[in-house]
């Protein structure tokens, strides 16, 4: 393996013992259901979805 892989390899499993360098901001996902499809997305601190729920 080169050594800039290896690098970038140690680098990722450094950042994933450190939940604290990522923050959540926004998230959208479509789902499509028997009856209908719906938006579930996540935004300013808030859930929110199209269906009647």
């Amino acid at each position: 393996m080169r050594s800039s892989l290896i690098g970038k390899i140690e680098k990722a499993r450094r950042y994933a013992n450190e939940p604290g360098r990522v923050t959540l901001n926004s998230l959208a996902a479509d789902f499509h259901g028997e009856n209908a499809d719906h938006k579930v997305r996540y935004a300013d601190g808030q859930w929110s979805c199209s269906c009647d729920f």
